[in-house]
């Protein structure tokens, strides 16, 4: 089922032409073998239903109806797993995640997953197509056309939804209700959002990126209910990741080309009407293992940092230390997000962005895949808007 809010053509994205929004049909479910171990020194990546019976049936490209394999041992991690004892959160070896491909190369730069009971499931972003991505029961794949930039989406805590555009956020009270803007936080034509999340107090923090990431060219701002902003962070290049940890104290947040991911403490408005001060640095990403994009935390603290270029989600612990990685068989991992009934499943989302002649061991970019890492996430946090 396609929707869109305008009768407008979706506009091109980055040389692609027009985009024709489809649902992507299912096929018979492939019985795998056993389930393969959570922890491996090579990953395994299939074009499979995942084996149990609560979880998101997938949906295949059309082009990719066959199931295919991949075996890659491409990881971040400074260390090797040596037998599969070592478990998340535990001391040791650095323990490797297996993924399985959900979709198939779905999008053209697939961002920003999140999981939310009040639309049923998982959805994401085609950004630069201005698509909204929503996971079927049924494992098919509905596209929203929204705009000709699609940067981030949360639910709201009214019911419907709150999505970032080029300038600014818009909202809606559902998939058929017409969109009313809230003021725009850019008026240079050159600087668009990029990402952002809802704070434990219903804020909304939004930050952009110019074209060609000129440095410290955009902001972090804050968004009130009723639209009003403020400036959070200043001479922001590329804003990224934003998630809060369990007790809503802190915020972990990337300006992705310091490689650093950051740590804030969230203060309430009345101490500082920003809601987000004294920011350091948390960890530190080599420039040769990618770098730091969207960013998710779990129950138990953990942060799950995905690296752009860098073929892997990494997590660090409350203090900053690497205890597992999740490789992928994709170099441009963008984000990631937890999801599942339980939440209890990791949902990747990859991009294809800026590939010229098809590349074989870039086949699969743009899939969205999923992991179960043996840890639970926290529910998405709404928009008070």
């Amino acid at each position: 089922m396609t929707r869109t809010w305008d009768r407008d053509t979706p506009s091109s994205a980055s040389g692609l032409s027009a985009i024709t929004p489809i649902v992507y049909p299912t096929t018979s479910p492939t019985t795998p073998s056993a389930t393969p171990a959570t922890i491996s020194t090579t990953a395994t990546h299939r074009f499979i239903r995942p084996p149990r019976p609560s979880s998101r049936a997938r949906a295949l490209d059309p082009d990719h109806l066959d199931v295919r394999v991949w075996q890659t041992s491409r990881t971040s991690s400074p260390a090797s797993v040596s037998g599969l004892a070592a478990r998340v959160g535990e001391d040791g070896p650095v323990p490797q995640i297996t993924v399985e491909n959900v979709t198939g190369p779905v999008a053209h730069h697939g961002e920003g997953p999140v999981w939310s009971p009040s639309w049923g499931g998982l959805r994401w972003l085609d950004m630069l197509a201005g698509d909204l991505l929503t996971l079927r029961a049924d494992g098919a794949v509905d596209r929203l056309h929204v705009g000709d930039h699609a940067a981030v989406v949360r639910p709201r805590t009214g019911g419907g939804f709150v999505v970032g555009l080029a300038r600014g956020l818009v909202v809606a009270d559902s998939d058929d209700s017409p969109v009313r803007p809230l003021p725009a936080l850019f008026d240079d034509p050159t600087v668009r959002l990029n990402e952002g999340a809802a704070g434990p107090d219903g804020a909304f923090y939004a930050g952009g990126m110019a074209d060609g990431a000129r440095p410290g060219a955009s902001a972090l701002f804050r968004v009130e209910a009723d639209g009003t902003s403020r400036v959070v962070v200043e001479d922001v290049t590329c804003a990224n990741g934003l998630a809060f940890s369990p007790d809503g104290s802190r915020a972990y947040w990337t300006d992705s080309l310091t490689h650093r991911v950051d740590v804030l403490d969230v203060v309430p408005a009345e101490e500082d009407p920003r809601g987000l001060v004294r920011r350091r640095p948390f960890v530190t990403v080599d420039p040769s293992d990618g770098l730091p994009d969207g960013i998710a935390v779990d129950a138990e603290g953990g942060v799950w940092v995905a690296l752009w270029g860098g073929a892997a989600v990494r997590r660090y612990s409350p203090d900053g230390t690497l205890d597992a990685v999740v490789p992928l068989p994709v170099s441009q991992v963008s984000a990631c997000a937890f999801g599942g009934d339980g939440l209890d499943e990791l949902y990747v989302t990859t991009s294809r962005q800026g590939f010229g002649t098809p590349d074989p061991d870039e086949a699969a970019s743009g899939s969205l895949y999923v992991a179960r890492p043996g840890v639970r996430g926290l529910p998405t946090l709404p928009f008070s808007g």
